[in-house]
């Protein structure tokens, strides 16, 4: 995040924080939370290297998850643009304890009580 740069209805990624940031369409911030991003620090430029992707994305939709045990809740944020087809947003995989480390496979894991308010 820069000093200046527009957030209007954007959800921005924080991996030195580990923290999410959700503003509204007038650069609001109106939600955060605590997430747990790649394991392993820096640009993700192959599937399996446990880091999250670095740049701009969408949310191309919202997906049932059909073994929530290993997502730690049902939904999953499916996210566009990353170059990884398995990258998105979900609950903490059964690992509270690991929000606000990085720890993830490559996806942004979220605490499950903050998934109701996101």
């Amino acid at each position: 995040m820069h000093k200046g740069d527009s957030y209007n209805n954007s959800i921005v990624i924080d991996k030195g924080r580990q923290h999410l940031y959700h503003y509204d369409k007038n650069g609001k911030l109106v939600f955060h939370t605590p997430v747990s991003t790649g394991a392993n620090s820096g640009k993700k430029t192959k599937a399996g290297d446990l880091k999250t992707p670095t740049g701009k994305f969408s949310i191309s939709r919202l997906e049932p998850n059909s073994n929530p045990k290993i997502y730690g809740d049902p939904r999953f944020w499916r996210l566009r643009g990353t170059g990884f087809s398995g990258i998105g947003i979900h609950g903490d995989a059964g690992h509270p304890e690991m929000i606000g480390l990085p720890a993830s496979h490559g996806c942004i894991r979220m605490p499950v009580d903050s998934l109701n308010s996101f």
